[in-house]
């Protein structure tokens, strides 16, 4: 049977990494893979109903926005929600789309450094 997620606690944590998660769900059977947006997360532990995993750094882009600052030219990175995904050693897979939300390190107000400026 396919793996299904029914929940993940906590589903967020800094873009670093590194934040302890519970999925649950069922059909989870050792030896297990588990992805944060494709990014591999580190198993520690696979019950059939609960795996505890580490999740890894964000290596994607964070959204801008200027909402809430109030200089022009401001703005403040959001948080990005991704897709979990629980995959069995036989392939069969089960994803929970915006499953787990990394946070910004840097989520202030302020300009944005596009790194031009030598």
């Amino acid at each position: 049977q396919a793996p299904f997620i029914t929940s993940i606690s906590p589903n967020s944590g800094p873009e670093a990494g590194n934040t302890n998660v519970k999925i649950v769900g069922t059909g989870f059977f050792a030896p297990l893979r588990v992805f944060f947006d494709g990014v591999p997360a580190t198993v520690n532990s696979v019950a059939s109903t609960e795996i505890q995993v580490r999740t890894p750094r964000f290596t994607g882009d964070f959204e801008t926005t200027s909402d809430g600052c109030s200089v022009s030219g401001e703005t403040r990175y959001v948080p990005k929600a991704v897709t979990v995904t629980v995959e069995n050693a036989s392939g069969e897979a089960g994803s929970l789309t915006n499953g787990f939300s990394y946070n910004p390190e840097d989520s202030k107000c302020g300009v944005k450094d596009t790194g031009n400026n030598g």
